[in-house]
C-alpha cells in the first residue's frame, strides 16, 4: 500500500490485509482522519448495506492524482460485485467532480495472485510498474478523461 508518510506508512503496513478484520480496517482510517486529515487530502467511499458499512476505498490526493490505499469489503459480502461498484462510483465521481486527472492503485500479491487485477482491467486501469520497491507488489494506473 503506498502511505502518507512514515507514521502512516506505519499504520497502513500494520494491516495483513488477509488477516485483518473490517474493524481493525476502519480504524486505521478513522486514525488516519485524526492524525493526518488537516495534513494531506483525504478521501474515502463507503459502502452500505441496511445502513451498515460493508465496503471502503480509502486513498488520498497529491496534486492531481488520487491514490488508493485500500479496497476493502467485509468477508461475507465478498464476490457480490461490491469492490467493482465502489471503484465504478469513485471513477465516476472523481470524473463529475474533475478532482484529479489520474488515479493509481498499488496491489499486493496473496496467495499467488494479484487481488482485484482482473477488476482493474475491466475498468480500464493499466498495470504500468512490477515488483517495485519489494517484490510482490504492482501499480495500477487510470486516466481520467
Amino acid at each position: 500500500m503506498i502511505s502518507i508518510n512514515d507514521k502512516g506508512a506505519k499504520n497502513m503496513a500494520k494491516l495483513d490485509m488477509e488477516k485483518t478484520t473490517f474493524q481493525e480496517v476502519l480504524k486505521t482510517i478513522k486514525d488516519n482522519y485524526k492524525n493526518y486529515g488537516k495534513e494531506y487530502n483525504l478521501y474515502s467511499y463507503y459502502h452500505y448495506h441496511k445502513n451498515k458499512i460493508v465496503g471502503v476505498v480509502y486513498g488520498w490526493y497529491m496534486k492531481n492524482y488520487l491514490f488508493i490505499d485500500i479496497v476493502y469489503v467485509k468477508e461475507e459480502y465478498r464476490k457480490k460485485g461490491i469492490a467493482t461498484c465502489m471503484l465504478k462510483n469513485v471513477i465516476k465521481e472523481m470524473k463529475e467532480n474533475k478532482k484529479v486527472d489520474f488515479i493509481g492503485i498499488e496491489l499486493v500479491k496473496y496467495n499467488g495472485k494479484y487481488l482485484l487485477a482482473d477488476v482493474l482491467g475491466r475498468l480500464g486501469f493499466l498495470c504500468i510498474i512490477y515488483h517495485y520497491i519489494f517484490n510482490g507488489r504492482c501499480m495500477y494506473y487510470l486516466e481520467i478523461d
